[in-house]
């Protein structure tokens, strides 16, 4: 689980796939980089924002279809969801948008 990407680092893991990576591949690569050198409270931090976007994001229905729901909102070249993932409306991709926002994440 991407909320658990830290404490299986902690633990001795050797890898993990990561959903949330695709939207927030800074701050995943992040944790790894600051629990690699060792910086602990910056592994911590981005560690406890991408739990929050997670659970935020999750909270608005179908995890998996969200991620890819997320990528489209970003950029509509990613294609669109297909069944039986969340296919969407714009409602909800306009409540993808203002979290995106929310937390900083930009995308063109």
């Amino acid at each position: 689980s991407d909320a658990q990407i830290l404490e299986g680092l902690k633990k001795g893991t050797s890898g993990f796939v990561s959903g949330m990576g695709n939207i927030v591949p800074d701050w995943v690569v992040g944790i790894c980089e600051a629990f690699s050198a060792g910086d602990m409270e910056k592994a911590e931090e981005l560690q406890k924002r991408l739990t929050s976007f997670r659970t935020d994001l999750y909270k608005l229905g179908f995890a998996p279809g969200l991620v890819k729901r997320g990528l489209f909102v970003m950029n509509p070249h990613v294609g669109n969801n297909r069944n039986p993932a969340l296919v969407t409306n714009p409602e909800l991709d306009e409540k993808i948008a203002d979290l995106l926002l929310g937390y900083g994440i930009e995308y063109s």
